[in-house]
């Protein structure tokens, strides 16, 4: 009989929204601020109840709309996305969430609150799965494409005109569908020749055409030195240019922070070398000829002969002198 005295003691003791504290709880709701709220004021009870309802559906609303914020969303709207769905834990959070959301959402993903506001009347047009799938499609366009949906906000309220909407989207996919093709062919070039392109194909549109600029910047550099050796070194040595060409060519693994400039001084001034030793060699050859001495050939000597020249000019001189 004590015991039960106990229990009835310790039933009386609860507040009148005990239950319902421990019904939250259970569905995974942080209830501090809740049991703060109906504590409150116990003679406006009802109100706070209605209240409370009201609270726990937008927070359940902000948890299905913010949960995924599109691709449109930067890394710091993804950190604010994760602080709101913690925040929303907490129903009572739910008014300034809404608020910060919104607010948020007319920068960043202007066609979902249109969208969710007309949610009801494509409803009763039977076209929730046409809705529901305008905003996966707008979710996935590119940030890029943002400004080409302004035009398509006003359409959203009326499923009425779906097919208008369905054109103005189409259209802003295919011009996207086009870059990224363009992007595509750019990297596919660049990462033949070597280069690391590194994530440009999971990049939006914009950081990929810009990251395509750079590299093909990068390649012009390397193909003006590619072309530098190839014209002014091999035709001389094919060896050296050989050696250069894949000092050239293990720099294209380094990306930009190679030091391209260092090694273009290099082959320019090995170059200029090679020309100016050509120089004097049909110098040395035209002041012989002036002296009346003749060789089995009356031009120049050319590039390709260049070593071979050095190499006997000892014994030429040599000969000479005789």
């Amino acid at each position: 009989m004590a015991q039960l005295d106990e229990h009835d003691s310790m039933t009386s003791e609860r507040p009148w929204y005990f239950d319902l504290l421990m019904e939250l709880d259970a569905e995974g709701w942080i209830t501090a601020n809740i049991e703060d709220y109906l504590g409150a004021d116990e003679t406006i009870a009802s109100e706070r109840l209605l209240y409370l309802e009201y609270a726990l559906e937008l927070a359940r609303s902000l948890q299905e709309r913010a949960g995924y914020l599109g691709r449109s969303a930067d890394e710091q709207s993804l950190d604010l996305g994760e602080t709101w769905m913690g925040e929303l834990n907490d129903p009572m959070n739910a008014e300034r969430v809404f608020e910060e959301y919104e607010a948020w959402a007319k920068e960043w993903r202007p066609w979902e609150p249109a969208l969710y506001r007309s949610q009801e009347d494509w409803r009763d047009e039977q076209k929730e799965e046409a809705h529901a799938g305008l905003l996966a499609r707008f979710d996935n366009l590119d940030p890029s494409s943002k400004p080409s949906t302004i035009v398509m906000l006003p359409l959203l309220a009326y499923p009425g005109e779906s097919d208008a909407i369905e054109t103005a989207l189409h259209s802003v996919e295919q011009d996207e569908r086009r870059q990224r093709a363009t992007i595509e062919k750019a990297a596919a070039m660049l990462e033949s020749e070597g280069y690391d392109i590194g994530g440009i194909r999971q990049m939006d549109i914009l950081g990929g055409l810009d990251n395509v600029a750079r590299l093909h910047d990068l390649h012009d550099l390397h193909e003006d030195l590619r072309l530098l050796i190839a014209e002014q070194i091999a035709p001389f040595d094919p060896a050296l240019a050989a050696h250069h060409e894949q000092r050239r060519t293990g720099l294209i693994e380094q990306g930009p922070s190679a030091d391209i400039g260092g090694l273009r001084l290099q082959i320019t001034a090995i170059a200029d070398n090679l020309h100016q030793r050509m120089a004097m060699m049909n110098e040395l050859l035209n002041t012989w000829r002036a002296k009346g001495i003749r060789f089995p050939h009356a031009d120049g000597v050319r590039a390709e002969e260049l070593l071979e020249w050095e190499a006997n000019l000892p014994e030429i001189e040599a000969t000479l002198q005789r």
